[in-house]
């Protein structure tokens, strides 16, 4: 028999893990309500997700206007 579990979320960005605000919002959302914290997500990609021991990592990728990183 299979069992299914649910699987938790985080998000990282500069090598930071943070925690899920919501299971309930898009990773877009994820990302804006981090942006206050973390500027350079403002124009950031949000990449993946990748299951990582056991919960779904979504890295919030490369900035797409000057170059700069946000990325695991």
């Amino acid at each position: 028999m299979i069992d299914a579990k649910a699987l938790s979320r985080s998000f990282t960005c500069n090598g930071v893990k943070l925690p899920d605000p919501d299971p309930r919002i898009t990773p877009e959302e994820v990302k804006t309500i981090y942006s206050h914290q973390y500027p350079e997500l403002a124009t950031a990609a949000v990449t993946g997700p990748e299951i990582v021991a056991g919960e779904v990592s979504t890295p919030l990728g490369m900035r797409t206007a000057t170059g700069g990183m946000c990325s695991k």
